[in-house]
């Protein structure tokens, strides 16, 4: 399993004409970002969304080791 993920995902929209550039990261299992890091830097853009969360395995099974 993967301890820690980082991710930068941008956006293009033609019908406002706008870009978004977002940021996530997830730490084992709670994930955190949000959808525009633009917006904190630039006087003509509007609003800022954030996300968080966590995974919870509940009937995830650990693999059996095979027998040799």
């Amino acid at each position: 399993m993967k301890l820690l993920s980082v991710a930068l995902p941008i956006t293009y929209s033609s019908l406002a004409g706008d870009m978004k550039v977002g940021f996530g990261f997830r730490i084992g299992g709670f994930f955190f970002g949000g959808d525009d890091m633009m917006a904190l830097f630039s006087s003509n853009q509007h609003g800022f969304g954030v996300y968080f969360g966590g995974c919870v395995p509940i009937f995830k099974k650990e693999p059996k080791a095979d027998k040799i």
